[in-house]
């Protein structure tokens, strides 16, 4: 489910997995990347913005659910 928040909106794929300042600065980018969209002015900047910050989403989502993999192997080790 969080790779598919992070292809349509990656801030919200971020902030699902708890990576709170990545997601605010992903925010900045990816509004900035909206607005270049809507003005007309920059539409292959906007599609490269937004390449970028689903590329982005998705590192985020894997590094996440790779860290949640670790922790639960880290304490399966541990128990005697």
């Amino acid at each position: 489910m969080a790779y598919a928040f992070a292809f349509v909106c990656p801030p919200l794929a971020m902030f699902v997995k708890l990576k709170l300042v990545q997601a605010i600065l992903c925010s900045v980018i990816w509004g900035f990347g909206v607005v270049l969209g809507f003005t007309g002015l920059g539409i292959p900047v906007s599609i490269t913005i937004h390449i970028c910050c689903i590329i982005w989403g998705f590192a985020v989502v894997g590094g996440a659910n790779a860290d949640k993999r670790q922790r639960k192997l880290v304490r399966a080790l541990r128990q005697p």
